[in-house]
This record gives structure tokens, C-alpha cells and sequence, in this order.
């Protein structure tokens, strides 16, 4: 099973970074080795998604081989981004090479991403090609992590707004587009994402109009995206899957065959306890928030957080399988919680008294 490769290459990811931390504080303190191993772990996350499709590339052998492969080089990368770049900027270079690495592969085919461990699975309620349920939540969390990495240590501008409705369009577009993801349901998860994070980033007090404005953001990708899909002959993917009811009682099926697919998924195997563990989490974090997100450096990263959930939620209620949606994305937000965690201690300003002349 698909879902059983990407849980054993994430959890191999983890495992890695506890032994660099046991590692680190055999070496030296308990304390000094906390924020590296979480530092390099959280990047190795974030390199996750790239190094699946390289993984794909190389077509281990055995299923040990890709687990060890994909857990080797996302820490080994991990390690290099948090000794290459400070910590505000490390998060953009692995993000970067995650958007460009699926964006590249889709546009010839999507081959690597079919066969990868993050790619379509039936039985997980997905197609058998484009972007998956999995990978699905992931990119616009990838995407906003990014944004924040650019934005941190400068003010909020128009133009940082337009950098961020740019950035959504064209992630929209990849995931979206029947040439390219092929996904109806990431457009209204990556437009929810992109919607909240703009609109944590807009300067004053969130008003009533900005809400409906953001709720309505959606709705807008979905139209705007049809018409690009009928214009540029994207295989009439939006209109197949959004406009092929003749009638209301039609639509609703189509509605109701969802949430029951999806309600399937979520009473089956293990993932009831799973969605239980990403609930509790989101609670937990909301619940502790002032303790865990009180030194964000920047609001970029409220907004990839805050983003983040939204994509988690919204996928959840718009696709077949919403809790694969939904827990991806919180394992997610977990991984980015742990790198602003692991910010470096501020230096201290004071120095040490001379001592007293005799």
C-alpha cells in the first residue's frame, strides 16, 4: 500500500533525527542538542516530498531500500540546508526544489510521481494519475513555508499581498489544470490556504468583508481555473467533474458519493485513531498557542500555519478521501512547528563586569 511506504519513509525521517539528537547530546548537553536535531529534522521533512520523486527516480530495489533511501537523504539535506543558510531563510531552499521538482513532473507526464510513494492510490480513494489526496495538502503548506522564508525580515507592502496571490494562482494552476495535477479538489484547498494566509498577512483588523471576501476566494479558483481549462484544452477535466450534472438530484449524488467515500476511509484500518491524534493536535497546539507561537519571527509564519490548517480543512470537506487530507496536513503543520521551535537562542547583549580595580 501506498499509504504504508509514506508512512514508513516519514516515521524513518524521524527515527533519523532522534538518533542525531541522542548523537548530539551523548557528545556534548542535553539542552545544546534539542534545537539541532530539530532543526535538521523539520528541513529533512521538508525535503520529503523531493526526495520521493528522486527516489522514484532510482527505483530502490527493495522496500527497505526506498524507506532507508528517501530517510537517508532527506536528514543528509536537511543537515546541509541548516548549515548552508540561516534558519529565517533555510526553509526556501528545499521548498523551492519541492514546487519546481512536481511542477516539472507533471508537465512531462507525471511518471515519477505515478510510481513514487506519494503518488495517486485507488484505494485511498484517489485517480491513478495527477496529484494525489496525499500530496495534495502538502504543496500550498510547502508553498506558504517558502513564502515566509522570503518574507521574514521585511515589511508588509502590496507588494508582498500580490507575491502571495501570484504564488496561489500559479500553484492553483499546477495542481489544478487537467494538463498538469489534474486535481478538482486542490483547487478549493490550495485557494482556502492561499485565501486565509493572504488574509492573515493583510495589515488591520479582520473585518466581515475581508471574511466573505477570503470564503468567496475558492469559488473564484474553481471558475477561473474552468475557464482556463476550456480556453487552453486542459482535456475538459473542470467541466467533467464539475459541470457534468443535468440536474440538482445529479449534483447531489455527486456530492453524497463523496462523503460516503470519504466517511469509508475514515472508519476503516487505523485511521480513526489517526484523525483522532491530528484533532488532538490541533487542539493542543490552538490550546498552548501564546507557549509555542509566541517568538514567531514574522507574521508569514502565522499565515503558513493558520494557511496550513485551512488547506487540512477544506480538503477534508471538498474531497473522497477529506481524512487523508486532513492528517497529512497536520503532520505537516507538526513538522513546521518543530523548525520555529528550533529557532536559535537569541544571543545575550550583556557583558561580563571588569573586575573591580585593586
Amino acid at each position: 500500500m501506498r499509504d504504508g511506504r509514506q508512512a514508513a519513509s516519514f516515521m524513518a525521517i524521524v527515527m533519523l533525527a532522534g538518533i542525531l539528537f541522542l548523537l548530539l547530546g551523548t557528545w556534548g548537553a542535553v539542552h545544546a542538542a534539542i534545537r539541532p536535531a530539530l532543526r535538521t529534522g523539520a528541513l529533512g521533512l521538508l525535503w520529503w516530498p523531493s526526495v520521493v520523486l528522486l527516489s522514484a527516480a532510482v527505483e530502490p530495489a527493495s522496500h527497505n531500500g526506498e524507506v532507508f533511501l528517501i530517510a537517508g537523504v532527506s536528514i543528509a539535506l536537511g543537515a546541509f540546508t541548516a548549515r548552508l543558510l540561516p534558519w529565517a531563510r533555510a526553509p526556501l531552499l528545499p521548498a523551492s526544489a519541492c514546487l519546481l521538482a512536481y511542477t516539472a513532473d507533471l508537465a512531462l507526464g507525471g511518471e515519477l510521481l505515478t510510481v513514487s510513494a506519494l503518488g495517486p492510490s485507488v484505494g485511498s480513494g484517489s485517480r491513478f494519475y495527477g496529484v494525489s489526496n496525499e500530496l495534495e495538502p502538502i504543496l500550498p503548506i510547502v508553498l506558504l513555508v517558502g513564502l515566509a522564508a522570503v518574507t521574514t525580515g521585511r515589511a508588509i507592502t502590496r507588494r508582498t499581498l500580490l507575491l502571495y496571490g501570484l504564488s496561489g494562482l500559479a500553484l492553483l494552476v499546477v495542481v489544478g489544470w487537467g494538463r498538469l495535477g489534474a486535481d478538482v479538489g486542490g483547487v478549493i484547498t490550495v485557494g482556502a490556504a492561499v485565501a486565509v494566509a493572504t488574509l492573515v498577512m493583510s495589515p488591520g483588523a479582520v473585518s466581515a468583508r475581508r471574511l466573505v471576501g477570503a470564503a468567496l476566494v475558492p469559488v473564484a479558483a474553481l471558475l477561473t481555473l474552468t475557464v482556463i481549462d476550456l480556453g487552453l484544452a486542459g482535456g475538459s477535466h473542470l467541466t467533467r467533474n464539475l459541470l457534468r450534472a443535468d440536474n440538482p438530484s445529479e449534483l447531489w449524488e455527486l456530492v453524497t458519493r463523496r462523503y460516503e467515500l470519504s466517511w469509508r476511509i475514515l472508519s476503516s484500518g487505523q485511521k480513526p485513531a489517526y484523525f483522532l491524534g491530528a484533532l488532538l493536535a490541533v487542539a493542543f497546539a490552538w490550546r498552548n498557542r501564546e507557549r509555542l507561537f509566541a517568538a514567531l519571527p514574522h507574521r508569514a509564519w502565522a499565515a503558513a500555519l493558520l494557511g496550513g490548517l485551512a488547506a487540512g480543512i477544506a480538503g477534508a470537506l471538498t474531497n473522497d478521501s477529506g481524512p487523508v487530507l486532513f492528517i497529512n496536513a497536520v503532520i505537516g503543520l507538526a513538522g513546521l512547528t518543530a523548525y520555529l521551535l528550533a529557532r536559535p537562542a537569541p544571543q545575550s547583549s550583556t557583558r561580563r563586569a571588569s573586575r573591580p580595580a585593586r
